[in-house]
């Protein structure tokens, strides 16, 4: 059976001290507060890149001669409004398609750009303003702007759930329920101080249970840089670089 949301605060609050005897099952006002703060605490954690487990790559017609696209629900591109573009591809109305990546330039570079309107010419730079409008869009401008058949693709983090009831299912990779209980229960805790039997030292170990949560996930999520050592390895002249994991290209792993 997959697991639900209800399966994970029951546990919360019995590791937050709030609930003490098994199979205490938390009021509806409880669940009320619950809901809501597991859902502003995963939208938190949602803004630290390590844990992202996945990106969307979604792929947007682009119109003819047109500099400024919006993109969020019921946009230019109709899709969740990114926290964060990780790359951008533009594809060639070409068979088979050519795909060429294009930079992403922040505020400064964009602001430096001298000519950022010409038409007819498949664009090479993009610049997302991470904006945040009323109906939850922001704006991305590209440089340059191409002829009709273009398509602009995007990789951006998928963000964590958000939850409307106890019976939604929780769909994560392993090791994220673990940090759903634990941090959640560091803020149940503080959600309901009163109620909280912890004392100081089980304080202190609920903080280190839910930060080794938080970093096991961070430590599986991260991608370590290639280091390219030439010939400087152990001096045998065979060359390669390590990926974070191990020895590659004519080392050991």
């Amino acid at each position: 059976m997959p697991t639900t949301l209800a399966d994970l605060l029951k546990p919360m609050l019995r590791v937050a001290g709030i609930t003490v005897l098994p199979g205490t099952t938390p009021n509806s006002d409880q669940y009320g507060e619950l809901i809501p703060m597991v859902n502003r605490m995963l939208a938190s954690l949602g803004l630290n890149g390590h844990l992202i487990y996945t990106s969307s790559i979604d792929a947007y017609a682009l119109t003819s001669g047109q500099k400024v696209y919006t993109i969020g629900p019921g946009a230019d591109f109709n899709s969740a409004r990114p926290t964060f573009i990780k790359g951008a591809t533009i594809l060639f109305p070409t068979s088979p398609v050519l795909r060429r990546e294009i930079a992403i330039l922040d505020d400064a570079q964009w602001r430096a750009v001298s000519i950022q309107d010409i038409t007819g010419a498949p664009p090479y730079e993009l610049y997302y303003d991470g904006g945040m409008s009323s109906t939850g869009r922001a704006n991305i401008y590209l440089r340059f702007q191409p002829p009709a058949g273009y398509s602009l693709e995007l990789y951006t983090w998928t963000q964590l759930p958000s939850f409307t009831a106890t019976t939604d299912n929780v769909i994560l990779p392993p090791g994220y329920e673990e940090l759903i209980v634990q941090q959640g229960a560091l803020r149940a805790v503080q959600l309901y101080p009163l109620e909280s039997k912890l004392d100081g030292a089980q304080r202190a170990e609920l903080r280190r249970l839910a930060g080794d949560a938080l970093h096991a996930i961070e430590s599986i999520n991260m991608n370590a840089p290639a280091i390219n050592y030439g010939d400087k390895i152990d001096g045998d002249g065979l060359g390669g670089y390590v990926d974070g994991r191990g020895w590659l290209d004519g080392g050991l792993r």
